[in-house]
């Protein structure tokens, strides 16, 4: 009797013991909260800085219009954009562009920041002996290719004098404001190493580069531009998988590095007295042959119909609260309007229920793999509608909603069907919003529960 005894007084001296560490652990975490009002002083920032751009873009454009009528190719590109109606001008005008990417990735980390304990689980589950410092170099990589290929000869946009400036005051903003970001607000680091975690300054260099890259040589070598984005994303990620930052952190430094970017090459545009008129990325679709392939990392919102209490045998009640999902897509089109879609997912859930000694006793992954039709239609010339009907397999780890009540290890049929809007931002690059509703059934005490989650993601895509 006295062991039976002992060994549960050990039982709940470690369900106490986790309660209070995870009660700890959710507290230091959302201290970073108290820095709201200074996050949103910093967005409001930022929106001034593409004011500035777009009233300097416009006042260039003005102050060379004289110019204009004696370089033909030029006045016939001028010629064109009046022709065009303001609408579509507005869309497809660079600083819109790049105000869509950069507002799309700051907008995920404010909404998404209170899902970071679920990607930081999924860290811990599947790498956590992931310990890379390749970050720390490769974030500079993008700008140092640009200076060594213009350095080759390869034409870019820019003069060196040009170059350098637009350099310089790109990572001056970038990285001065992430800088003052991160002395003010003060997050904690998912690893406890400091409270210097938001914004994340190598993901910010990294966009930077990545963005200095693209501007140079994506008119005549697009494929450069992918590459420094890829750099850029892959910096950021190893930041998370290195347990450096939170998700927000580099959602928010990407956003950052393309925004300075974008208002210092509109102020070094300025300061040398040049215009750069904008483009048109339906320019290569008027044939109307144009396929519109696509590849983008993606993060979404997940909606449960699990999110109200469910009752198990032993009458307790749990829910699977709404989540998270990552994962990466890409689409194939052999013909203009109809393709096909794979994509490789991780939705993430935190498992809530009536154990009075454990209030978040497990999280809940399920990883998926899909393929699916995928019809799209150019409603507006940079703009597509589309949609897709996708059937794939789910896999569960074993996972525990409460201790004696197991989910067991399993895989499913997922069935999935939603729409999406590609807007093209510039010629290689769509601003994808998409829906999709999935469908599929877990096995929770032997008996099968139908799982049903709405999806909504907002990402920049790359167009191949």
């Amino acid at each position: 009797h006295l062991s039976q005894w002992e060994a549960q007084l050990n039982k709940h001296l470690c369900l106490k013991t986790k309660m209070i560490c995870r009660s700890k652990q959710s507290k230091i975490h959302f201290t970073a909260y108290r820095g709201h009002k200074k996050l949103l002083c910093a967005v409001f920032f930022i929106l001034i800085f593409q004011s500035v751009t777009a009233l300097s873009q416009n006042t260039s454009l003005i102050s060379d219009k004289n110019l204009l009528i004696s370089d033909k190719n030029k006045f016939l590109s001028e010629e064109k954009s009046a022709l065009t109606p303001p609408a579509e001008r507005i869309l497809q005008s660079r600083t819109v562009n790049s105000t869509y990417a950069g507002l799309t990735l700051i907008t995920q980390s404010i909404i998404l920041k209170k899902y970071d304990v679920n990607v930081r689980d999924m860290r811990i589950r599947f790498l956590n002996k992931f310990s890379y410092d390749y970050d720390t170099y490769l974030q500079f990589v993008p700008v140092s290719l640009t200076f060594a290929l213009k350095g080759f000869g390869l034409q870019s946009r820019s003069s060196w004098g040009e170059l350098t400036t637009a350099a310089l005051l790109s990572y001056g903003f970038g990285y001065g404001l992430a800088k003052l970001m991160k002395e003010n607000i003060s997050e904690l680091r998912p690893d406890w190493g400091g409270f210097k975690s938001f914004p994340s300054g190598h993901t910010t260099i990294a966009f930077v580069g990545a963005s200095i890259l693209s501007k140079e040589f994506k008119e005549n070598y697009p494929y450069l531009s992918i590459a420094g984005y890829t750099m850029a994303s892959v910096t950021g990620l190893s930041r998370i998988a290195n347990n450096r930052h939170w998700t927000h952190d580099v959602l928010f430094g990407a956003g950052l590095g393309i925004l300075a970017t974008e208002f210092s090459y509109a102020l070094t545009d300025l300061i040398f007295n040049k215009s750069y008129s904008p483009a048109f990325p339906n320019d290569d679709a008027e044939n109307g042959e144009e396929k519109p392939n696509f590849a983008n990392l993606f993060f979404t919102y997940n909606i449960t119909n699990f999110d109200n209490p469910q009752r198990l045998n032993n009458n307790t009640e749990y829910s699977i609260r709404n989540g998270i999902g990552i994962g990466v897509e890409a689409a194939y089109f052999p013909h203009k309007n109809i393709g096909v879609d794979i994509r490789v997912k991780a939705d993430s859930y935190i498992v809530d229920n009536g154990n009075i000694w454990w209030p978040e006793d497990s999280v809940m992954v399920i990883k998926s793999v899909e393929i699916a039709p995928v019809f799209s239609y150019p409603v507006f010339p940079c703009v597509d509608l589309g949609l897709r009907c996708g059937v794939g397999l789910n896999h569960l780890d074993k996972n525990q909603l409460q201790e004696d009540v197991p989910i067991k290890s399993q895989n499913n049929l997922q069935l999935s069907g939603g729409m999406f809007l590609n807007l093209r931002m510039e010629k290689h690059t769509y601003l994808r919003l998409f829906a999709d509703y999935t469908h599929t059934n877990i096995n929770i005490e032997n008996k099968m529960q139908r799982f049903q989650t709405l999806c909504l993601g907002a990402v920049i895509a790359l167009h191949f």
